[in-house]
């Protein structure tokens, strides 16, 4: 018996250190290797670990190409420009000063701005064929998926 709990031991050991070694996420620094992961139009899917309203459809745009970030905060249109700061992401934006219609867009809106002023860290994986991207930082989180996957 002892030698079989070895056996599933070592199997087990051995297939945490694959899993590890083939990690699906993959941390966006800005660098050429992994800026490219972040370029597109995303859809705010989750905010703080909490499904979104389907009829919450905030946008993030990232042009990688030019540097700029663009879209839809729930509340106000925005554009402006994208870094990385010490693997972060950080924007300077502008936009319009619309009122919001709900507390769900008031609160997307105030994490994008969030993230982008205070700075993100960019995570992108992808699970069962489809991306996800994940900005978080001490006080906000958002999960994105592409807007062309987003109903």
């Amino acid at each position: 018996m002892t030698s079989i709990r070895r056996l599933v031991v070592l199997s087990v050991l051995g297939s945490a250190s694959l899993l590890a070694a083939c990690s699906p996420f993959t941390k966006v620094t800005g660098d050429g290797k992994t800026l490219a992961k972040i370029d597109g139009n995303w859809t705010v899917r989750y905010l703080a670990g909490k499904e979104l309203d389907a009829a919450l459809k905030p946008e993030i745009n990232f042009d990688t190409a030019k540097g700029t970030v663009s879209g839809f905060d729930g509340c106000n249109r925005f554009n402006g420009t994208f870094t990385f700061e010490g693997g972060l992401l950080k924007a300077k934006t502008a936009g319009t000063r619309m009122a919001c219609p709900s507390d769900a867009a008031r609160q997307v809106s105030a994490a994008i701005a969030d993230l982008f002023s205070n700075g993100a860290e960019v995570v992108e994986t992808s699970i069962y064929s489809a991306n996800v991207l994940m900005m978080k930082n001490a006080s906000s989180e958002l999960r994105l998926i592409p807007t062309k996957h987003a109903k």
